[in-house]
């Protein structure tokens, strides 16, 4: 009986809908380029990370403005409870114009959250890993 309470315990406490919006600005020194940015849970083995949002592709005109939405309900087995969040932004805001892609650890989260709202800038001019 003590392992059944303790197993719904556990499955309540790693359960539930975690919602995550982020916006801000983009650095970038062109009037004009294109842009998809993608929303990751990161997981012990890096080619297991969870893709939580795969936007559209965006055509970005100054103020180069984003937003992106995603969700998650588990992070699996996580002993430290918590969701690693990173974007990763596929980007031609380049001096050549010839495609970036972009990781940034955006952070850790309780598994418990409800949501979370967060705003930050990120320069992308020739920023990230040549694709």
């Amino acid at each position: 009986m003590k392992i059944f309470i303790f197993s719904i315990f556990l499955i309540s406490q790693i359960s539930g809908l975690s919602k995550f919006h982020f916006n801000g600005n983009f650095g970038c020194k062109l009037d004009t380029f294109c842009y998809r940015i993608e929303v990751y849970e990161q997981d012990w083995i890096e080619k297991s990370d969870d893709l939580l949002t795969n936007g559209p592709e965006i055509v970005s005109h100054a103020p180069h403005k984003y937003s992106i939405d995603a969700q998650d309900t588990s992070d699996g087995v996580d002993l430290e409870r918590k969701f690693e969040i990173y974007i990763m932004v596929h980007h031609n805001c380049t001096s050549n114009g010839k495609q970036k892609k972009l990781r940034y650890f955006w952070g850790k989260y309780n598994i418990d959250v409800w949501e979370v709202k967060e705003s930050k800038d990120l320069e992308l001019f020739d920023k990230g890993d040549d694709v």
